[in-house]
Parts: structure tokens; sequence; C-alpha cells
């Protein structure tokens, strides 16, 4: 029988901690040793760890100072001895078959993974939530490129094609602790996410099941859930590890569905992260790397307001890869701004152009300027409202 080692990360969890605990210690699946490390709480989550630790043999204490759930997951991975892993957060728990079922379903794979079922504080909502991707086994020579290529966003779709989480999946220890080594960069977003992706690239084996174990517990406290600071220069950061692991382990050719993926999950992220009421404004301001697929495309701006502006002064100032042939106000008509002069609706303008972009904000005066776009032979394909669905359109 497989060892399987569980490691629960610790810390200020004091009012859920029992409840986790014990549904690892009734797990039916015998072979586990439980490592609880405790990254510095505070409250008497040390107390209870101690006690479980006491009562089961099977249960290993360590303790350290507060540094961050990645550093605890690795010191645990470390002290770990079993032949797979299971990470499981403190404030959450698992169904007592969980650990003997998925090991039950395919043989000696290198990862397996299964949904979870997400929980309000009150435990009044509940929903399950599981990989896209089809149920079944992936092997490197056969069904593997698909995963790999489903894995970011699933065939377009605005979903993952496997959960970007270290929950709800068993690993094989060895490959975890390589993989923990190639993604610890000390950041605070993505830790997960950029975890599962470097195992990926040394799974020869998967196996995917849309069974739910896990409960998963929404705590609004959470870092996934709470401002972070730094969140677009360390989204660089994990954007440039992935492409270069990318091409390291000779998967050249997925690099540009990634970088386009990439671009579509800031958009779509930037809100609850960095807590802008507009995303636009966001992306306009703090993340040039948006526009890379307009690299060397010739630009015009329609709607020369306060969104016009600062989209001229990126495109124009910081931007110059994209070529800004021109901008269009027919309120501003004639007036100089810089060295442009603003133009209606001008033919040669419109012809000359891969893309117009309207600033507008709103919809119908956008959907008015858009007909009179189509009117003078720009069709849609080359019309962008700067707005969050139709600015990804380009990327995908």
């Amino acid at each position: 029988m497989k060892k399987v080692s569980v490691i629960i990360t610790v810390y200020n969890t004091e009012k859920y901690l029992n409840k986790c605990l014990d549904s690892l210690v009734n797990q039916t699946y015998e072979n586990i040793e439980i490592i609880l490390v405790n990254d510095g709480s505070i409250d008497n989550s040390e107390k209870i760890c101690l006690s479980y630790a006491k009562e089961y043999k099977n249960i290993y204490y360590f303790y350290q100072d507060n540094q961050g759930q990645q550093s605890a997951q690795y010191n645990g991975l470390k002290k770990a001895t079993g032949d797979y892993v299971l990470f499981v957060d403190a404030d959450d728990w698992i169904e007592n078959n969980m650990i003997a079922d998925m090991l039950g379903m395919f043989g000696d794979v290198d990862m397996i993974t299964s949904g979870y079922i997400a929980e309000n504080m009150a435990g009044t909502t509940k929903r399950k939530v599981c990989d896209a991707i089809e149920e079944g086994a992936y092997f490197a020579k056969e069904g593997y490129e698909y995963i790999l290529n489903n894995f970011f966003i699933y065939k377009h779709e605005r979903t993952k094609g496997l959960l970007n989480n270290k929950a709800c999946k068993i690993f094989k220890r060895d490959k975890a602790l390589r993989a923990m080594e190639m993604s610890n960069m000390g950041i605070s977003i993505e830790e997960d996410f950029l975890f599962v992706f470097c195992y990926l690239m040394l799974a020869e084996s998967i196996y995917v099941s849309h069974n739910c174990y896990y409960h998963y517990l929404q705590n609004e406290n959470s870092i996934s859930h709470s401002f972070v600071e730094h969140y677009l220069s360390e989204r660089e950061l994990v954007y440039d590890k992935v492409i270069s692991t990318l091409i390291n382990f000779g998967h050249e050719k997925l690099v540009p569905e990634y970088q386009k993926r990439f671009y579509y999950d800031i958009v779509r992220s930037l809100p609850s992260y960095m807590k802008f009421e507009n995303i636009n404004t966001a992306v306009l301001n703090y993340y040039p790397l948006m526009m890379e697929t307009l690299k060397g495309k010739k630009i015009a701006i329609y709607g020369f307001g306060q969104r016009g502006i600062a989209l001229y002064k990126w495109l124009h100032l910081e931007f110059k890869e994209i070529d800004l042939v021109g901008i269009i106000d027919i309120g501003k008509f004639g007036e100089k701004y810089d060295d442009y002069v603003i133009k209606d609706l001008d033919k040669d303008l419109l012809e000359a152009c891969d893309y117009v972009i309207i600033t507008m904000v709103d919809d119908n005066a956008c959907l008015n300027v858009k007909e009179r776009l189509n009117e003078r032979g720009v069709d849609d394909s080359r019309i962008i409202k700067l707005a969050t669905k139709d600015l990804l359109a380009i990327f995908l």
C-alpha cells in the first residue's frame, strides 16, 4: 500500500482546525502521515496541533516563524516520507474516502485531480467546482498536449481547464518537491497556479476526476480576496517564468497561445486584486504588456475625452511599437494635439489603420459610432471598444 503524506499549513485557524484534522484521522485509507506546519500562529492553533499529535502516532508537528504558506508547504514537503502528497488548508476539510477513492481510480499515475465543494463562512451556500477538462487518463505520448493546451483557459472559454490549486490533487512526492523548488519565487499571488504548471512540466501521466471530495471554505480575509499591492509586478514575474519554462521543456509552440491567455486572465482578475472600479483604466494605466498583440499594428483612436487622451499617452509615448496613425473626434474636429490634427471620419485615415479603438463609455454612443464606421467600410473585426469583453476579443 502506497504511503500518502498529507501536509497542512496552519496559521491562526483555531476555529476550523479540529474539523480539518478530524476529517484526516478518519480517512478510510490507512497508510497516511499527517504533517502539521504551524506558520507562526498566535492563537490556540498550536495547542490543538499538539493535542492531536499526542493522540495520533501518524501526526507530526513542526513550528516555524511566520514565512507564508508557500514556505510552510515547502518545509512540510521536505519532512514528508510518503510516495504521494496531498495539500490541505487548515480551514478546509475533506471527505473520509477522498484518499482511498483517488488512489484507487487509475493505477500509478503522476497526478490525480478532483473537484471541490465551495462553502461560505456560514456553511449555507455550497457549489461544486471541478476541472473543465474531460474525465479520464492522459499520458505524455497520447493526450498530454491537450492538457497543456487547455490547462490555463479551457478551449477559449472563461474557465481554467484544470483547477489551478494544490488542493484537490494527489501528487508524487519527488516530483512535487522539484515543482515546488521550480516555482518558489517569493510571490504572494498565483503560487498554486505556478506550482501546478511546473508540476505539469514534470508529469508524464494524469488522471482527471470530476468527483468532489474537498470542502473549500471561502474566507473573505484570505489572500485571494484581498488587495495585493504588487499584483502587476508579480504577475509579470509569473508570466516570465511560465514562458521560459515552456521553452526550456520544449513546448515553444505553446508560447503564443499562453501569451494570449495570460493577457485575458490579467484583464479578468484585475478588479479583484487591484480594487479598480474601472477595469479598462487599470489595464490602460498599469499594464502595457496587454497590448503586446497589437505590436506593429496601425491604430486610430475614436473619441478624445479623458479615456482617449489616456490611451493616446500610453500608445504614443509609452508603447511606440504600436503605430498611432490618427485621432478621430467629430466634436473636436480640426483641433491639434501634439503633432496630430484631430479628424472626423476621414476615409484615408480609416483605410490606413488596422484597428479603430472606441474610447467612449456610453454603450449607445459606441453602437452609433460602430454603425458609422461600418458604413465607411470598417468591419467589426477592426473595431475595438475599450471595454472588457470587446478588448478581450482581440486576444483570443
